[in-house]
């Protein structure tokens, strides 16, 4: 008999941070701050189409996004690994 641990896997999730968006742009703004933020980070979010991931971290208060907005406003994104 072999005996099998399975231990799930729990995403790390950054808090949702306001942002700003604009159509077609891959650049995201916040004034919350991206300090938690890293590259590699999915992306989620209305108007963040799906297997968004973060590409770079301009500032504290700028980060690139690997897919360009579908949406101009002030979304609520989710960053998780």
């Amino acid at each position: 008999m072999i005996n099998v641990t399975i231990t799930p896997t729990i995403a790390t999730v950054a808090a949702g941070l306001v942002t700003a968006t604009t159509i077609g742009s891959q650049t995201v703004t916040s004034s919350a701050l991206f300090g938690s933020v890293v590259v590699g980070q999915k992306v989620h979010g209305i108007g963040i189409p799906f297997g968004t991931t973060v590409t770079a971290v301009a500032s504290t208060s700028s980060i690139t996004i690997s897919k360009p907005a579908t949406a101009t406003g002030t979304p609520t994104l989710q960053f998780w690994r």
